[in-house]
């Protein structure tokens, strides 16, 4: 505990992150003013997660607004989480496994995003109910105790509520009844249906949110593909959680491509410690598997839709807990060896270390995507968002390094044009923008922005009519937005 609050306490001194903390958080009408109505009914940035918006306006009211008491809160979930994740461990491991696994989880770095993220406090209270709820359920097994079966239904509804990693619960539970040995009857079938229910409540009303195309026609629905992504993320998560090196707040593709690099010899290092887990408590190495699998699930994309699928860190933030249980038993194992005392405080300390400079790094937004960048200069995302991120802040030659980096690791994106252009006009360079808003527009002809740019263009050298014209296709395109009428 005091190693956590040591890693994490210059988070206190963090400023939020600019990408959804302010259209989620400080910019939220409904988060400033507490109205509650739309907080627990309306969708933000595509998500529905009423109980996260209203305890985030509760802390916006505390706090005055300012970031420090979002993180103060969320540190203090996860030292909280600490402490259940202790307390549950010591019902299915030894006081000093339960002590490694709890050390492993409090100090690994790719918690981080989960914890130094205001727009992801959700991931904290959703593990938190979850532990309780899985409490509840446990004491329902022992005592048959129906109190305390609904309990367990209403803290996976409260975890869900605040984000909706807890979707899989259901089957978690099947996991914990073949731990205590429970026989598989009718019985125990139909107690998990009412968490499935609640499951495919929020699952419906996430996807109709997003307005899911799914995409199982014709030669859409590649099924070797999707086995072959599948199998690629948990080798990520895997590798990332036994050795975050190389942590981004946004992965691409090919950053996940590039650490298969690092991820073969800890292959052969997860076998061995599967093994040696295998040997020491079977049915606890099995349902760790299980449950790490089972809680990542929905962000494996094995369902194809045409939502992009998300690779990050703040997704182990539950679904590593497992992985860290396998490495806390092999460990045990180890301490026996001379050589294995010295190994696992080297490893302990290296986390910490890791955890350290990864909360320095979120200390604003220029600070984490520039660290992102050491480890990823060619994600295209990275480089334009930074470049973003300077242009709102006026800092124009800066954000144009940037952008002319995103457009050399991806010259087809129109977007880093369209932003150039901008700045090509609050520089006086009209000639120069033209150029970047055709290029931009030869990559996409649809772009409502780069033809609101060629209305400004047009406007700017006052040639109104062609303005105009330009601004007319712009509100054809998106019509719900204002900047084209004005």
């Amino acid at each position: 505990m005091l190693a956590s609050t040591c890693v994490y306490f210059s988070t206190l001194f963090n400023s939020h992150f600019n990408f959804d903390d302010p259209e989620l958080v400080f910019l939220n009408i409904d988060i400033i003013d507490f109205n509650l109505k739309n907080l627990l009914t309306k969708y933000k940035a595509n998500n529905w997660m009423p109980l996260n918006n209203m305890f985030l306006s509760v802390q916006y009211m505390i706090g005055n607004g300012k970031p420090w008491f979002f993180h103060f809160t969320s540190l203090a979930l996860h030292l909280f989480n600490i402490i259940l994740l202790y307390l549950l461990a010591l019902r299915y491991l030894n006081k000093k496994i339960a002590i490694i696994f709890c050390s492993i989880f409090a100090l690994n770095p790719i918690n981080v995003e989960a914890v130094c993220w205001i727009s992801s406090q959700g991931d904290l209270w959703s593990l938190l109910f979850m532990i309780l709820s899985l409490k509840s359920y446990l004491l329902y097994q022992e005592r048959n105790d129906f109190q305390n079966y609904f309990s367990s239904l209403l803290l996976i509804f409260l975890s869900l509520g605040f984000q909706g990693r807890a979707l899989t619960f259901f089957l978690i539970l099947f996991v914990f009844d073949w731990l205590k040995n429970r026989q598989f009857k009718r019985r125990t079938i139909v107690e998990k249906v009412p968490f499935l229910i609640i499951s495919m409540a929020f699952l419906l009303n996430y996807f109709s949110s997003r307005k899911i195309d799914w995409q199982i026609k014709g030669q859409e629905y590649d099924l070797v593909q999707l086995v072959k992504n599948t199998l690629l993320y948990v080798n990520h998560y895997i590798t990332m959680y036994i050795l975050p090196l190389k942590l981004s707040v946004f992965y691409k593709g090919s950053d996940v491509l590039d650490n298969l690099i690092i991820s073969i010899p800890l292959i052969f290092v997860f076998i061995y410690v599967l093994i040696t887990v295998f040997k020491k408590n079977k049915k606890v190495a099995i349902a760790s598997i299980l449950s790490s699998l089972i809680i990542l699930i929905p962000v494996l994309k094995l369902i194809p839709y045409d939502f992009q699928g998300v690779v990050a860190d703040r997704y182990m933030y539950i679904g590593g807990i497992g992985i860290a249980i396998l490495l806390s038993i092999s460990s045990e194992l180890m301490l026996k060896k001379g050589w294995g005392k010295y190994l696992g405080i080297v490893y302990l300390t290296f986390l910490g270390l890791k955890t350290y400079s990864q909360v320095k790094s979120w200390k604003n937004t220029e600070t984490i995507y520039i660290e992102t960048l050491k480890f990823y200069p060619k994600n295209e995302i990275v480089n334009f968002r930074l470049a973003n991120d300077y242009f709102h802040r006026k800092e124009y030659k800066n954000a144009a390094i940037y952008l002319e980096r995103s457009i050399a690791i991806e010259p087809t994106n129109p977007k880093p044009y369209f932003k150039l252009a901008e700045i090509n006009l609050i520089q006086n360079k009209p000639n120069i923008a033209i150029k970047n808003i055709d290029k931009g527009l030869s990559y996409d002809n649809n772009s409502f922005i780069g033809h609101l740019l060629k209305a400004k263009w047009y406007g700017f050298n006052k040639r109104y009519e062609e303005a105009i014209k330009e601004a007319l296709i712009s509100t054809r395109i998106a019509p719900l937005y204002f900047t084209p009428f004005r």
